[in-house]
């Protein structure tokens, strides 16, 4: 994962990081994954870098728990799936 490799990234970082490696993910999705991600305490906030004048800065963030089972599928974690019982 980028995080691991380079320590810390936005996740403009990780949509191009993935564009230029063949994937064919949309940006919104990386957004929406590091929010879960963040929710869950997987990552956090490390820094900010501005881009110039009427510019938005960017939100740098690193892994704060890199053993947590969650990582295995962060979807799962955030929102789990209800069990029915079969009612006979």
């Amino acid at each position: 994962m980028y995080l691991l490799k380079n320590g810390s990234g936005s996740p403009y970082d990780v949509y191009k990081s993935m564009r230029d490696n063949g994937s064919n993910i949309q940006y919104s999705t990386i957004v929406s994954y590091f929010h879960i991600l963040r929710k869950l305490g997987l990552i956090e906030y490390d820094h900010e870098e501005g881009r110039g004048e009427g510019q938005l800065s960017k939100n740098y963030y690193t892994i704060a728990k890199e053993d947590d089972k969650c990582w295995n599928n962060p979807f799962d974690c955030m929102y789990p799936r209800r069990k029915y019982k079969k009612q006979i």
